[in-house]
């Protein structure tokens, strides 16, 4: 009986286990089907053609387009002595301030650097008008101008700023004017300064006038002579940080620009910048404290403190 169903069960088993393989090749393909990616990643034998392509975000000039601001709404400014004199191209900068605001800071980020590869662009250009920049250079001056009760209650902003910019260019110091809605508090207004800066801003065109370059731009950055300063940090945007938690929309970029500047830092410049800055610090807390004796006046209760540091 044993020899009889031997054959048979070899049979029968050889059939389960190509039944069985079988059935596993199925699974394996449709599992390998619905992890393909929809599209080739980058990596040897994938051609150009087929490499994802992720699209560009839209133009600056195309977002004011949409609202009714195009290159001939903007001739309008360069042809005005003053704009804030005239209604009309008052009115035309204020809405410009307003939308600057609301566009996305990647959109300009990005275009920004586009152009920034384009060593043959020029200001004369029709292309440039409604392009974004990214602006450094000194600030010479801020003249604060107070807006009417009747544009406060309809772009919501009390004042805005005009900056007098001096940009560097291959022929030379270049003069702009930048138009901004927000300013570093610490610069003084209506007052000759200079002051590293620089700015994210969208360019308008050419002053008939006096040939000045006009932007627009949301806020004007402020680069002092310190470490943050030296790493391209907007210094003016700590001025938005409060002690609370969680972070607060207006502190989100002085948050990611403070871990951009820390991830400039070469190793060990922290360390050393401040303990620098710690000597420096002492030196002119000691030097304050022999003055003091000198003139036989007692020490204040700060000053008794800041003696106790200096001996530990």
């Amino acid at each position: 009986m044993f020899l009889s169903i031997s054959p048979l069960f070899r049979v029968t088993a050889v059939s389960s286990r190509q039944m069985a393989l079988g059935i596993c090749s199925i699974f394996f393909a449709l599992h390998a089907a619905n992890a393909a990616p929809d599209k080739p990643t980058v990596g040897p034998g994938v051609l150009p053609s087929e490499k994802p392509v992720e699209a560009s975000p839209v133009r600056p000039r195309e977002i004011l387009a949409e609202v009714g601001i195009g290159p001939a709404e903007l001739e309008s400014i360069h042809h005005t002595e003053s704009a804030f004199e005239e209604s009309n191209t008052r009115t035309l900068i204020l809405q410009l301030l307003y939308r600057v605001a609301a566009m996305p800071v990647r959109n300009l980020e990005y275009w920004a650097n586009e152009n920034l590869k384009t060593e043959t662009l020029s200001w004369n250009q029709s292309t440039a008008i409604g392009g974004a920049f990214s602006l450094k250079g000194q600030v010479k001056q801020i003249d604060a101008i107070a807006l009417s009760e009747k544009d406060l209650t309809r772009f919501g902003k009390k004042q805005v700023y005009r900056c007098q910019i001096s940009l560097p260019s291959p022929e030379g110091p270049r003069r702009a004017i930048l138009y901004t809605s927000l300013t570093p508090g610490q610069l003084p207004l209506d007052q000759p300064i200079d002051a590293a800066c620089g700015a994210l801003a969208i360019f308008v065109g050419i002053d008939d006038a006096t040939g000045n370059l006009l932007f627009v731009a949301n806020r004007l950055a402020w680069y002092p002579d310190s470490l943050l300063g030296d790493l391209k940090m907007d210094v003016g945007l700590l001025e938005t940080i409060q002690n609370s938690k969680p972070l607060r929309g207006e502190e989100y970029e002085a948050f990611y620009q403070m871990l951009a500047a820390a991830g400039r830092t070469a190793a060990g410049e922290l360390a050393r910048r401040a303990y620098n800055q710690l000597v420096h610090d002492a030196k002119q807390l000691g030097d304050k404290q022999r003055e003091i004796e000198a003139a036989g006046l007692p020490l204040s209760e700060d000053e008794q403190i800041e003696e106790a540091v200096l001996e530990t």
